[in-house]
């Protein structure tokens, strides 16, 4: 039996497409390749089994628990402070590859240009990672459309690009 090598690449975003006040200065797209050969299992469960121990079983959004709010608004700074310890060795202990594109926003004046650089830089994370890429059988990608422009442009470059 062939054994097919699948690539599967989980994508989120961070921070918001808007230029008006209150709006975030910056703009990050993360990728995370993992291939389905690497099993996570046992680190899944080890971290499935910490969280359950600080009795948390929620998602898990960074930027509100460290800034604690919506559903860490309640919790302690200790209880706050295990839970990102837990992802972050988490993330340390699991076989992925990990690839952020950061956009400085103040250097755009509008949603546009900020289309295009985001374009332009997800671009450069597909051409950088080819070589990497074209190993694969399959690539499964992952994005939760979060953000219809991000989920446009993702599937525009996606859409338009051999390899995947």
């Amino acid at each position: 039996m062939i054994e097919i090598k699948r690539l599967n690449i989980f994508i989120d975003e961070s921070g918001d497409l808007g230029f008006v006040d209150g709006s975030s200065d910056l703009y990050a797209v993360s990728f995370t390749f993992h291939e389905s050969n690497d099993s996570i299992q046992t680190e899944l469960d080890y971290l499935n089994r910490r969280l359950s121990d600080l009795d948390y079983t929620g998602m898990i959004h960074l930027a509100y628990l460290v800034a604690k709010r919506g559903d860490y608004s309640h919790f302690n700074f200790e209880k706050r402070k295990s839970i990102f310890w837990s992802i972050f060795y988490f993330s340390h202990r699991v076989k992925v590859k990990l690839k952020t594109v950061i956009i400085d926003k103040k250097y755009l004046n509008k949603k546009s240009q900020l289309n295009m650089a985001l374009a332009r830089e997800i671009s450069k994370v597909i051409n950088e990672h080819r070589n990497y890429l074209e190993s694969f059988d399959k690539i499964v990608i992952y994005y939760d459309n979060g953000q219809e422009t991000l989920s446009t442009i993702l599937d525009t470059i996606f859409a338009t690009n051999p390899i995947v």
